[in-house]
């Protein structure tokens, strides 16, 4: 952009220059009865110093000196619009692109080195948004959404491959992908547009979804449908709750409570000094934890205490709720329930006693349910699900029901390590593994941008219902986002294949299915650049 404008403004002095050498020209062909005279050795400036009003050619006037963006190449962008696909390229890193974003006043962790590729979005009206990439395989892409300015500091929204928004007509919109740790490659980017969206406070159904203003979800969060002043008396929202009575305001200096300080338990909001606790029985944080939460203010709107830190929460991107968490480290370890990851508490219960309110732990996402769970060495079918301890699928593959053998993979399908398998081929093996330091040689169907694998083979001799369990972690040294794939033939196509077992849980894998008796391939692989310790678990059972 900065080449472009600089090009442009030459090209204007240039115009000017040309124009004003012709119109001297044409003056000098009026004056025919002059005398023709040798220039002088310096050439006069046509112009007086200081010229009257009336003296100066509009068209000699030289042009105001343009004071040029210091944009990024990328800034040179194309436009989309509602409904939109357009086919780009990301290039490989090169100088002057943007890698580190600023979303609401907080740099991304993420490294975005490569060349990004920017479009320019202008809606024709209020209205949510949402971005999508698609057929970038080569590279792990992210895109990033900003708002007025096309920089790194203007970042609103950020998300890994897909990502909403809300746009509005009167504001500048655009939509970087970008290469994660200098990824590159081809992607065709999809904008889809939900123009029929409610403005929250004209009294009118603007969406025609029969909810008006704060009855209609797309407001919440959006002024006036939260409680704007905690300390008026006055209800803002309409919610029926005034100032302190209202979650929005729970935290607030209106409305702060007793002594409890962040991360310490809680089974009220009077606990903590905060006002705020992320109660057991609502959030599933072990023992209720307190807190400095909003979905409202972001981490520069919020001043957490010492020794605490804001952060974004939430599984899919680094949206809020923005939350003021408890710092950790070696000498400052978490209270039991919860494990200290990214220097901060976060909830990891791991037994029922963790969870003083629900007594049951859900294992997978490492917070307390009103669910139950099974207890592994109970004696009870506490799930209710018809299978007892270690017959259920929550405890076969877990410690209290099997102790893992130490045994990884091999380094592509010619080195496939043999799995042991139980006596009888019934029962069930776990062993431990790692995929740091291998190569990518497979690619799982169920996921084409993935990291290191190992592979692991068994052979079948009678035919089997077979359940394969992928464990990783949430923190390193664990694969923290797992893929597990099964195989007949190494080099083929999956028979099966499973990209964490549900959403949000990125650190499982699972699978089951009928076998015929034969050789047999389990591929463990992680997500992106994923890769670490796991525990690889095998169950065998008549068909």
């Amino acid at each position: 952009m900065k080449t472009l404008l600089t090009f442009l403004v030459s090209t204007v002095f240039l115009f000017s220059a040309c124009k004003e050498d012709n119109h001297h020209e044409e003056d000098a062909d009026a004056e025919a009865d002059v005398p023709e005279v040798d220039a002088p050795d310096e050439a006069e400036d046509p112009r007086p110093d200081e010229p009257a009003d009336d003296d100066v050619d509009v068209e000699d006037a030289e042009p105001d000196e343009v004071e040029e963006p210091d944009l990024p190449p990328s800034c040179a962008r194309q436009a989309i619009a509602c409904g939109g696909r357009s086919s780009a390229a990301v290039e490989p890193p090169g100088e002057g692109t943007m890698d580190k974003y600023v979303l609401f006043g907080r740099e991304l962790e993420y490294d975005e080195s490569g060349a990004e590729f920017v479009f320019s979005f202008s809606p024709e009206g209020p209205g949510r948004v949402t971005a999508e990439i698609v057929d970038y395989s080569e590279g792990d892409l992210d895109i990033i959404v900003l708002e007025d300015r096309c920089a790194e500091d203007a970042a609103v929204a950020f998300g890994d491959s897909v990502v909403a928004f809300t746009a509005d007509a009167a504001s500048s919109t655009f939509i970087a992908v970008d290469g994660r740790d200098g990824a590159s490659g081809p992607f065709e980017l999809i904008l889809t547009c939900e123009e029929a969206f409610e403005d929250c406070g004209n009294g009118e159904d603007d969406n025609g979804d029969a909810l008006v203003d704060c009855a209609d979800p797309q407001c919440l969060g959006t002024a006036p449908c939260y409680e704007l002043d905690c300390g008026d008396g006055a209800d803002d929202d309409g919610d029926g709750d005034v100032d302190c009575e209202d979650f929005d305001c729970i935290g607030t200096d209106d409305c702060a409570g007793g002594a409890g300080f962040i991360g310490d338990p809680c089974d009220s909001h009077d606990d903590c000094a905060s006002g705020q606790c992320y109660l057991e029985l609502e959030t599933g944080w072990p023992g209720g934890y307190c807190i400095i939460a909003s979905s409202i203010r972001h981490c520069d709107e919020i001043t957490c205490p010492e020794g605490t830190e804001c952060e974004p929460i939430g599984f899919t991107s680094v949206t809020g709720p923005w939350v003021c968490g408890l710092e950790c480290g070696a000498e400052e370890p978490c209270r039991e329930g919860y494990l200290c990851e990214d220097h901060l508490c976060f909830p990891e219960c791991l037994t029922g006693s963790h969870c003083v309110e629900t007594g049951f732990c859900e294992i997978e996402t490492g917070l307390c349910s009103a669910d139950p769970t099974e207890v592994c060495d109970g004696g009870l079918d506490e799930d209710e699900d018809g299978d007892t301890d270690c017959e259920d699928t929550e405890c076969m593959f877990r410690a209290a029901c099997v102790t893992p053998v130490p045994l990884n993979g091999g380094d592509g399908c010619a080195d496939a390590v043999a799995l042991p398998l139980p006596s009888g081929e019934r029962g069930t093996v776990v062993v431990d593994g790692t995929t740091a330091g291998m190569a990518d040689d497979l690619t799982p169907g169920c996921e084409t941008l993935d990291a290191a694998d190992v592979v692991y083979s068994f052979t079948l001799t009678m035919p089997a219902f077979a359940k394969v369990d992928l464990l990783g972690g949430r923190i390193e040294p664990r694969i923290q986002d797992t893929i597990l794939a099964l195989r007949s033939d190494c080099e083929g196509e999956d028979l099966a294949c499973n990209n964490d077992i549900a959403d949000g849980i990125y650190k499982h894998s699972y699978l089951e299915t009928s076998l015929a008796a034969g050789t047999y391939t389990i591929i463990v692989d992680g997500f992106d650049t994923r890769t670490g310790q796991f525990t690889l678990g095998l169950n065998l059972s008549d068909p």
